[in-house]
């Protein structure tokens, strides 16, 4: 497995609307995303409910896992320079 490139991913983060994020089902083929109780983008062509969870929680678990990665790397690095 390539290297996961960090940086780009920390980026991405930073330039999407902060969160959090809700949803809020529309119909069945559309699902709205809310911040703040505004409709900040449509998901459309039949959303499956799971789906519109994970675009949802995407913002806040992305950061978190960027952050437990950082975490656990500079834990790696500090023990191999104790050899």
């Amino acid at each position: 497995m390539s290297e996961i490139d960090l940086a780009a991913i920390k980026a991405r983060c930073d330039s999407a609307t902060d969160g959090p994020w809700t949803d809020r089902r529309r119909t069945p083929s559309r699902c709205d995303i809310l911040r703040d109780g505004n409709v900040h983008f449509r998901i459309a062509d039949d959303v499956r409910n799971d789906n519109a969870a994970f675009i949802v929680h995407a913002r806040a678990d992305v950061p978190a896992l960027v952050a437990e990665v950082e975490r656990l790397r500079a834990e790696v690095e500090r023990l191999t320079n104790e050899r």
